[in-house]
């Protein structure tokens, strides 16, 4: 099997409701949508993040089209290996090369487990969890909007980030605290 083509699509995902969080607000969210096609009809899905912008991404992999394609996917390594060198080597930014090739990594595994009829978890091992793990912010800008959003609601919180005054600690948590001041970490049962 060879890669014969690297096709990115950017995409912009806006968010049902407004995400708050220490920066601002966000309406959504934008992610390149890496592909990696194969000469027996195959295609995988990646995702890559443009931190820095999607033009920038989508250059990046038109940049380094030639050292994909006509490769087996199948040699994950050592085409992340010849991508780092080329493009990553004496780079200051090394984070956007990780972030920006981690969607061609996701891609080709995709492609390896529908080579495989395998889902890509059996390729590394097998399952590790049946439930993952979520991490949420209570989202808002004063204690009104905050308030509603109640502890006993979710279906298993073990803690609560909060960084708001301590009524609204204690109006969300339901019971007091034990920290009332602003950016207290507490425990909720």
């Amino acid at each position: 099997m060879k890669i014969t083509a690297v096709a990115t699509t950017p995409l912009l995902l806006p968010f049902k409701v407004p995400y708050h969080w220490a920066k601002g607000v966000d309406r959504g969210t934008t992610v390149v949508l890496i592909e990696v096609h194969t000469d027996e009809g195959l295609t995988g899905v990646g995702e890559s993040l443009p931190w820095q912008s999607v033009e920038t991404v989508t250059s990046v992999y038109e940049a380094v089209a030639d050292l994909v394609v006509g490769r087996d996917p199948h040699d994950v390594a050592d085409i992340m290996r010849s991508l780092y060198a080329t493009a990553a080597t004496g780079n200051p930014s090394p984070r956007f090369f990780r972030q920006t090739f981690a969607g061609l990594e996701m891609a080709q595994w995709d492609v390896i487990g529908k080579a495989a009829d395998l889902p890509v978890h059996k390729l590394f091992g097998g399952a590790v969890h049946q439930q993952v793990q979520y991490f949420a912010f209570l989202q808002g800008d004063t204690d009104e909007e905050l308030a509603p959003t109640r502890v006993s609601s979710w279906p298993r919180v073990t803690r609560c980030f909060i960084s708001r005054s301590a009524a609204a600690m204690t109006s969300i948590c339901e019971t007091p605290l034990p920290c009332a001041r602003p950016s207290a970490i507490a425990a909720c049962a």
